[in-house]
């Protein structure tokens, strides 16, 4: 299947859809490669292509194998391969894995995002920060609650099940780290690759949360 053919057959609102992602009614969304606190990333459903227009945001425009690629920070073989799965889900290079993994980073980046706009929903959370001196807002500071992931599609849940942010319950999945303020760890080219979790609860004995594993990057 040629590129040509596959922009054709794939439309962008699909590729959204599958990250669950929805426009607004003004086709806009928060673009999720920047801390966007408006709308800054536009959808033009007509063309299949997308434009961030905020001047804090490097993800420029791109059409819907360019926002998989961006999405998940995976090289263009493998989102044209991920695009041709969106289009047949059955397809898939060999019959032992599955075409492309959801990367870490690319998971990390949506739980944190989605603590940073859960916090302002949390007036226990932002009390505990100013308790802490800390100003939440200007030093990218999440929370995860617990609804975080909750809406997140059936690969996304797996995927942050086997990072650790996310654990099972019952017929759902809810996040492994609650009632903690967020905070991103980053690698030296920025990219989100550890969070680590401050309780707001305070117990003596469950304070501090990382994931499983060795642990990566630095609070910048």
């Amino acid at each position: 299947m040629e590129i040509t053919e596959i922009k054709t057959k794939l439309n962008l609102q699909t590729v959204l859809t599958n990250y669950n992602l929805t426009p607004d009614s003004n086709n806009r969304l928060c673009c999720p490669w920047h801390n966007d606190k408006t709308p800054s990333l536009q959808i033009y459903p007509k063309t299949n292509t997308w434009t961030c227009f905020s001047s804090n945001c490097n993800a420029g425009s791109g059409d819907q194998i360019d926002f998989i690629m961006k999405y998940e920070k995976i090289t263009k073989r493998e989102a044209i391969l991920k695009a041709k799965e969106l289009i047949n889900p059955n397809y898939s290079m060999n019959t032992t894995k599955p075409v492309l993994e959801i990367s870490r980073i690319a998971i990390l980046t949506k739980y944190y995002q989605a603590t940073l706009s859960a916090l302002p929903r949390s007036k226990k959370a932002i009390e505990y920060g100013k308790s802490r001196n800390l100003e939440t807002g200007k030093l990218g500071i999440g929370y995860s609650g617990a609804d975080i992931g909750r809406s997140w599609n059936k690969n996304l849940h797996e995927s942050g099940s086997e990072i650790g942010v996310l654990q099972k319950s019952g017929e759902g999945y809810r996040p492994k780290i609650k009632y903690c303020l967020m905070f991103a760890m980053k690698n030296r080219e920025g990219k989100i690759v550890d969070v680590y979790g401050r309780s707001i609860m305070d117990k003596p004995n469950a304070k501090h949360f990382y994931l499983s594993g060795k642990q990566q990057g630095l609070y910048p």
